[in-house]
């Protein structure tokens, strides 16, 4: 998975509620491994990826959902991760973490081998976490559309 950077773009928030909680939504291209050539096989492909990254993190103790959805496609699929963040920037004194959850879909645009993820989340302190998060994730999912792109003539 790649790293913000100048392909990305980012909305971010810092809430009312304290300095370490934020709320950050964004869009940026994702190269897979490998092309999938099923919504199956792209589904797989996701979750090993999560599984992978659980094995592997220190930092993180995560809960993950990976699922097929058709709201971009063909090529759609859902992904929700909750996790305990332990070595956060900011952590608040007496907080053991920081809860970051966040909801988002890899998609293939269609007629193309180009792929996005769109997300929306919130890093908090567990007791300051917004109980209509997920409502305001796909109420962001659903000011999307996507089209093919096409070449300049």
């Amino acid at each position: 998975m790649q790293q913000p950077g100048e392909d990305s773009i980012l909305f971010y928030k810092m809430a009312d509620v304290s300095s370490a909680h934020t709320i950050v939504a964004g869009v940026k291209p994702f190269v897979p491994p490998s092309l999938p050539t099923t919504r199956g096989e792209f589904e797989t492909l996701l979750r090993g990826t999560f599984e992978e990254q659980q094995k592997q993190s220190k930092r993180y103790d995560t809960d993950f959902e990976v699922a097929p959805d058709s709201l971009f496609g063909e090529y759609s699929v859902f992904v929700h991760s909750r996790s305990k963040d332990f070595n956060p920037a900011k952590l608040p004194s007496g907080a053991e973490y920081l809860l970051l959850d966040i909801y988002g879909y890899y998609i293939r645009i269609p007629e193309s081998d180009t792929f996005l993820y769109v997300w929306y989340s919130e890093r908090c302190m567990p007791a300051d976490a917004d109980p209509a998060l997920s409502e305001k994730a796909h109420l962001f999912f659903d000011s999307f559309q996507l089209s093919s792109i096409r070449s300049a003539p």
